[in-house]
């Protein structure tokens, strides 16, 4: 761990931007980020971003996990940009389908009863659609 102890004050490294900091309050020995603005945007704070940013590096890494996340992310803009609540409604049920389905495809990743391949063309074949419409509509 890189908490260093002077007199019974914690001092840890932000795991963001590399500097040390002393936590507010001192009653927490585990904070990650510190308080100081982001190197990445001056107007965030390490403790805004730094936890956003470890968990997108965590995603990136794992090429399921990754593919799933895009998806998602895809899917929630459609629902977000849509103006229409019949299509909202409808594409918030596509969604809660397909977060079930993808645990029990996971799942079956998991027992090494499909591929990581296997797992990936499945979610691309999902595609983001409303009004019979796959994917985005950008050419």
């Amino acid at each position: 761990m890189n908490d260093v102890f002077v007199n019974n004050i914690t001092i840890c490294k932000c795991k963001n931007c590399g500097k040390y900091f002393i936590p507010k309050g001192s009653t927490r020995k585990d904070v990650k980020y510190c308080d100081n603005p982001s190197p990445q945007n001056p107007n965030k704070r390490c403790i805004e971003l730094g936890a956003s940013k470890m968990y997108r590096n965590s995603i990136k890494s794992d090429a399921i996990l990754n593919e799933d996340y895009l998806f998602r992310q895809r899917f929630l803009n459609k629902i977000r940009r849509s103006n229409d609540t019949t299509v909202k409604k409808t594409l918030r049920n596509k969604l809660d389908t397909y977060k079930k389905e993808y645990s029990i495809i996971y799942e079956k990743y998991v027992e090494k009863e499909i591929s990581e391949k296997d797992v990936i063309s499945w979610i691309k074949k999902q595609g983001v659609s409303d009004n019979g419409n796959k994917g985005n509509s950008k050419k």
